[in-house]
């Protein structure tokens, strides 16, 4: 039995001399770092000995024909030594969406049908199909007075740029209540505005449509297409395209076809379409499995020269249909428009549709947000019945040094300042909003003492903290991530050379519907905690009791470590340090023991105490907010709910503490693994927040033992 085996190289690999794999990815001389190397063999079995692989990761291992048989992986790589954890999980749908987000922009490598599957870099050409002919028709005018059905011609928002399109893209962020639908057949629209085409030419009123498509095709012919249309060009159409039925002047002609697998209606939220304009058009679509289908043909109508305006939405399946959601559906609808000059800024939210294709929700009024920066687009939300509350906005969001894991070792010293985003500002003439971590790994250490500082040249160690980036003549105040790290004349045993990290949102006070005037009367003021010899006890920094929101942002040098402390019995017991956030208290430091003060008493790996800093910002807005907490300090030594799926939409979760060895990487199968927390969304739609390593349920500590994490997280409500 033949089977294709792909794996990708995560860092340059040296001639090591040996196969690395039994079957599939070898070493040679020198492989570059992103490069993938693709084997085969041939075996009714195939197994994989990943013992010997740290520097790469398997894509996929396929049959590379209909033939049965097994396939055995003895699964030590990366994803195997930190375990099937949810959040690891989490952290591979991450992952694939940066992947997804990279492809859906690269083109095709020629006209025609394509697929990728996970994290491959390369587009596989495959058989086209035909689309159904079907017409899914263009508005024949506004709908009546009353609740606006989506579609139809009006009571749908699009977002509309001032130049001209190049790439629109349409999802379903957050879908709550979604059961069923009628009928069980549907489409995805991502549609433009009417434009001039030559193919108008000499034909009074007549207009270019272009709609991006996937269809069920009344659960026939699922496929993603273009469907191209010329409205009011007259009775007797251009060769090769065909007539609208009903006595229509309009005709449409369709691209060819890329089969797509059923998406069942409640995998909606997976469900991501993209359009891109140019010389060739392309459509393609992501089922949130790690699969991506596309197809590209050359320009019907020059779209690129008219495309204003992007319509996204999830419609009847073509002929003017309307497919109908269960009461209790509420949808957010987001559509991303990148401009062919790279603005970017905020689209507007056009309240129209050019689609005569219906579903039965209605907008949320003032639901429409209009968003800026690298992703320029819209977002609003829908439901059936009326009266809900609009979701917020998404936040804005950033990875720093991988979300859950640094693969990247480092020599020497590391010092790196990053804006995060210009669209949610410190202070200044954007929206006014606060940060915080929702990941976080390590590892965080210090083999120095004294004044604890971000002055990378004489520290040895790691840090990381939200931090800020002074306003200029162009930009306002921003907010803004440094990390440093310096290992200079410090053995590898003693502090492995990877840099901390973690995921960073930033949220919009005006996402905050109980606050007046958000961006005059908000503001954040950092504060901090050090222990310069690494040798107190215990600490605390006082906050303002006033309403406000703290967020645990800054980790410099040991803020947590772990330590063996022998009892009066004799026996070792886990003493850990701990870094908690008490809103309206203290930011608090615990070390425990204090120092080394007898050789029974040491701590983990890197062997040394050394100084701390942690860094908190309080953000409030006075006596203007009083924040909701929906869940506060919940602890977390292995995977806990924070909130449920209902409440997840409206609110805002972050770390607020950490416990235990967070000061030392693990090498669990000669793997680099850093301690982890990740608040991530669980299978079921809730909010949860897991660590690793875990708590065993009886621990044994000792001086060749592994020892344990733990975090702390609060979740509070962005809406009455």
């Amino acid at each position: 039995m033949n089977f294709s085996i792909r794996c990708r190289v995560l860092g340059t690999i040296l001639s090591m001399g040996a196969i690395m794999w039994s079957v599939g990815c070898q070493s040679g001389p020198e492989i570059p770092g992103g490069a993938e190397i693709e084997n085969s063999a041939s075996s009714p079995q195939v197994t994989i000995d990943a013992t010997r692989i740290t520097p790469t990761e398997l894509i996929s291992i396929e049959p590379t024909t209909a033939e049965g048989g097994t396939q055995t992986i003895a699964d030590t790589t990366l994803a195997g030594a930190m375990g099937a954890s949810p959040e690891a999980a989490a952290a591979l749908t991450a992952q694939r969406e940066e992947w997804r987000k990279t492809m859906s922009r690269k083109p095709l490598p020629k006209k025609g049908c394509f697929r990728a599957s996970d994290l491959s870099t390369t587009w596989d050409e495959v058989p086209c199909a035909t689309p159904p002919a079907i017409p899914f028709v263009p508005a024949g005018g506004a709908s009546a007075v009353g609740p606006r059905l989506i579609g139809g011609g009006a009571g749908d928002f699009s977002s509309a740029v001032s130049g001209t399109i190049s790439w629109s893209e349409g999802s379903f962020p957050v879908v709550n209540g979604l059961t069923t639908a009628t009928p069980n057949n549907y489409s995805l629209q991502l549609n433009s505005n009417t434009f001039s085409t030559g193919l108008c030419s000499g034909r009074a009123n007549c207009l270019g449509w272009q709609q991006f498509i996937y269809t069920t095709a009344a659960l026939g012919s699922s496929q993603i297409f273009m469907q191209h249309w010329l409205i009011n060009y007259g009775i007797g159409c251009p060769q090769g395209w065909t007539q609208q039925p009903g006595g229509s002047s309009n005709c449409f002609i369709n691209s060819n076809g890329m089969p797509v697998p059923f998406q069942p209606i409640t995998n909606l939220r997976n469900l991501i379409l993209t359009g891109a304009a140019g010389s060739t058009d392309m459509v393609s679509m992501s089922t949130g499995d790690g699969k991506l289908y596309a197809v590209s043909q050359n320009t019907a109508l020059n779209l690129n020269n008219g495309w204003n305006v992007s319509e996204f939405n999830v419609f009847g399946d073509g002929r003017g249909s309307q497919v109908a959601f269960n009461n209790g559906t509420t949808i957010a609808v987001q559509t991303l428009t990148i401009s062919s000059n790279g603005s970017t800024a905020k689209p507007s939210c056009q309240q129209s549709s050019s689609t005569g294709e219906t579903n039965n929700l209605t907008i949320v009024p003032n639901s429409c947000y209009p968003m800026g920066g690298t992703e320029p687009g819209i977002w609003f939300t829908e439901s059936v019945p009326q009266g809900v509350p609009a979701f917020p906005p998404p936040p804005v969001r950033m990875e720093v040094n991988g979300a859950i894991l640094s693969r990247q070792p480092y020599s020497g010293a590391v010092d790196v300042t990053r804006p995060i985003s210009s669209e949610v500002c410190k202070s200044g003439d954007c929206p006014v909003g606060f940060c915080y971590w929702t990941t976080l790994h390590g590892p965080f250490w210090a083999l120095t003492t004294g004044d604890v500082s971000l002055n990378v040249s004489q520290g040895r160690g790691t840090s990381l903290a939200i931090t800020t980036i002074p306003a200029t003549a162009t930009s306002p105040e921003l907010w803004g991530v440094r990390y440093t790290g310096n290992v200079t004349d410090v053995p590898v045993a003693q502090a492995a050379p990877y840099v901390a990290g973690g995921t960073v949102e930033c949220t919009a006070f005006n996402a905050i519907q109980t606050i007046p005037n958000p961006d005059t009367s908000c503001g954040s003021t950092r504060y901090s905690y050090a222990d310069p010899s690494g040798f107190q006890a215990s600490g605390s920094t006082s906050l303002p009791a006033v309403p406000s929101v703290p967020t645990l942002t800054g980790f410099i040098g040991n803020v947590a470590q772990a330590y063996s402390w022998h009892a009066p019995t004799g026996a070792p017991v886990l003493k850990p340090d701990s870094l908690n956030l008490f809103p309206g208290f203290s930011l608090i430091s615990n070390r425990t023991p204090p120092g080394l003060q007898s050789p029974a008493v040491f701590p983990r790996p890197p062997f040394f105490l050394g100084g701390l800093k942690a860094e908190a910002w309080v953000h409030g807005c006075g006596s203007t907010w009083t924040p909701s907490y929906l869940a506060q300090n919940v602890k977390s030594t292995s995977d806990v709910q924070l909130i449920s799926a209902a409440a997840a939409p409206y609110a805002r979760c972050f770390i607020t503490g950490i416990q235990g060895g967070w000061s030392r990487t693990r090498t669990p199968s000669g793997l680099n693994i850093q301690p982890r927390a990740a608040i991530y969304t669980g299978s079921g739609g809730d909010i949860r927040l897991s660590v690793w390593p875990t708590s065993p349920a009886s621990v044994t500590f000792d001086a060749s033992g592994d020892d344990r994490v733990s975090a702390t997280a609060s979740c509070i409500r962005l809406i009455p």
